[in-house]
């Protein structure tokens, strides 16, 4: 049965991370790309240990749109991948986040996609 779960996407130059639901569903990413594997992981064990306390903010993304953001220590860790007409709606979603990250556990080895 498949899980919620952390991806790690690589280019040349960096690493990112995204929050995969159930269905494949991508929930969330990190708000920002790592220079190594090992960076990144890391910030996905700093987001997962600190979930419970991160603190959610809802954004414009123009005129009509809404993302959210969640913050550990004072700094943007995900934001949301994709916007919404309501910042309800963001908000909620946001809270479905972290409550599936924190239902996940803490991740010891994310599933790493091959590219041809």
């Amino acid at each position: 049965m498949a899980t919620p779960r952390f991806q790690l996407f690589a280019s040349d130059s960096a690493v990112s991370w995204r929050f995969m639901s159930a269905n494949n569903r991508d929930l969330g990413h990190a708000a920002f790309a790592f220079p190594d594997v090992d960076s990144c992981t890391a910030a996905i064990r700093l987001l997962c240990d600190h979930i419970a306390s991160a603190v959610c903010t809802t954004v414009r993304a123009g005129p009509r749109h809404w993302a959210w953001r969640l913050r550990v220590g004072g700094v943007d860790r995900a934001v949301s991948s994709r916007y919404y007409e309501r910042r309800v709606e963001a908000h909620n979603s946001c809270r479905s986040f972290q409550e599936l990250v924190r239902a996940a556990g803490r991740p010891e080895l994310c599933q790493m996609p091959r590219w041809r």
